[in-house]
């Protein structure tokens, strides 16, 4: 099979990991797989790719001053997004994250090459733009599958669509083999929470850092890291300081193996208030770590049970954060009750197990198009 991967770019971030991860693993398989990304290639992939895969980068992630050179962008976009169909013999064409998936979409109008789109944030709350949220309720009927991450992302689009809208979890990968220059230096004392994701609004490191502020003072001997980048670095920074945590709390930026860090930890909290399947969180718990997890309509709920695997508190809530980190300071032996349940997560998303669905998906999309064609 001729598997094509489009995505924006392959810099660090969710659905280019994911992206990764499958590309990798059918080219492993011998499928033929090439990678499309809009921008020009001009910095390297942050995530591993297999030498096998086939990179084609596009150039065209220019980004457009009003909206005539918006429209002139776009069409550029189609045009060497359809000529690189057509080269690349697609039997297959997956796709990663709206606007790509609408353009990938209006690029195979008129051909019969299968497209599968997928969502990688929740599109009830999503950050994507009125026009796109609008192109994509219009285009999305093209497509031959929408994969989706959980099941209130399926229920947002209309009762029509949804019989083509797939559940579809991300894979989690545990790396155990990696001699790691990104072990971070400096963890001077014994024990440390640790948080991961992009250094976004929706992420709310900002309450997790005052939730911190009351644990650091009742437990001077917890530090708190928190792995990635993103543009709230400033003001993280300068909360950290005012709360006079800057001994306290580490923000390394994002590393390539963060299994080295989960695994030197004692503790994983994600304060997001927007996840689509929140694969940091997965990561953790496989790596051995009870977690905490703010509770809300997403896919927190179908990982973790309140109790069992970890703890879910109310989002928003520091003093509930701040209340369910010092619960599990105190006691060791709940730590180790919720981390030994949950290493279960690194088994029930496994690459080989969430890999095995993407192929019966796969399957049932040619059968679909065969029967269409005739």
């Amino acid at each position: 099979m001729k598997l094509v991967f489009v995505i924006y770019s392959l810099q660090s971030g969710g659905a280019e990991r994911v992206l990764s991860i499958m590309a990798n693993h059918w080219a492993a398989k011998l499928q033929k797989v090439t990678l499309i990304t809009l921008e020009d290639g001009s910095k390297p992939a942050f995530y591993e790719i297999d030498s096998r895969i086939h990179q084609i980068s596009l150039g065209v992630a220019r980004v457009s001053q009003n909206w005539f050179a918006g429209i002139l962008n776009n069409l550029r976009r189609i045009y060497k997004l359809r000529r690189a169909f057509n080269a690349a013999q697609a039997d297959t064409v997956i796709s990663f994250m709206t606007e790509t998936n609408v353009i990938t979409l209006v690029a195979s109008i008129g051909s019969h090459i299968p497209i599968v789109v997928t969502e990688h944030t929740d599109p009830w709350t999503g950050p994507v733009a009125d026009i796109w949220s609008k192109l994509r309720l219009w285009l999305y009927p093209r497509a031959s599958r929408v994969v989706v991450l959980n099941e209130r992302a399926r229920e947002f689009f209309n009762t029509s669509l949804r019989a083509h809208v797939t559940v579809m979890p991300n894979p989690v990968v545990i790396e155990t083999n990696k001699e790691s220059e990104d072990i971070i230096h400096g963890v001077t004392k014994k024990h440390l929470i640790v948080a991961m994701g992009r250094l976004s609004k929706e992420k709310r490191f900002d309450l997790l850092m005052r939730a911190y502020s009351r644990v650091a003072e009742k437990y001077p001997g917890w530090e708190l890291m928190i792995l990635g980048e993103g543009p709230e670095r400033t003001g993280l920074e300068a909360l950290r300081d005012e709360l006079g945590l800057g001994n306290q709390v580490m923000l390394p930026g994002t590393i390539k193996h963060p299994h080295v860090v989960l695994k030197q930890s004692q503790l994983f909290v994600s304060s997001s208030e927007l996840e689509g399947f929140p694969m940091a969180l997965c990561e953790a718990m496989a790596c051995g770590l009870p977690v905490i997890a703010a509770e809300y309509n997403s896919g927190v709920c179908d990982i973790v049970q309140d109790g069992q695997n970890g703890i879910l508190v109310p989002p928003g809530d520091p003093v509930a954060l701040a209340a369910a980190m010092m619960r599990l300071i105190k006691d060791p032996r709940e730590r180790e009750s919720l981390a030994a349940n949950g290493v279960e997560i690194g088994i029930r998303y496994s690459v080989d197990a969430v890999m095995e669905k993407w192929e019966q998906l796969l399957k049932e999309v040619a059968i679909t198009n065969q029967e269409v064609s005739v």
